[in-house]
């Protein structure tokens, strides 16, 4: 990590690939909240899905109601 954090270009490189994963997981979330609410018409609230941040906020610390880590 410290010969990407004191070199510039490739400190460069790593926030363009940062930036790039991010990018992905937002739109994933977007295209599966699409699915689940417009496509499959699945009942309840997915809000969740576009608003969390993070990567596994929602699974591992209960936010689906009733759920915790045990379960994953």
């Amino acid at each position: 990590m410290s010969l990407i954090l004191n070199d510039g270009a490739l400190f460069d490189e790593w926030k363009r690939d940062i930036q790039t994963m991010s990018g992905r997981i937002i739109a994933m979330r977007h295209e599966l909240h699409r699915l689940l609410t417009e496509e499959l018409k699945t009942p309840g609230n997915w809000d969740h899905i576009i608003n969390q941040i993070g990567m596994f906020r929602y699974v591992l610390t209960g936010g689906f109601r009733g759920w915790s880590a045990d379960h994953v």
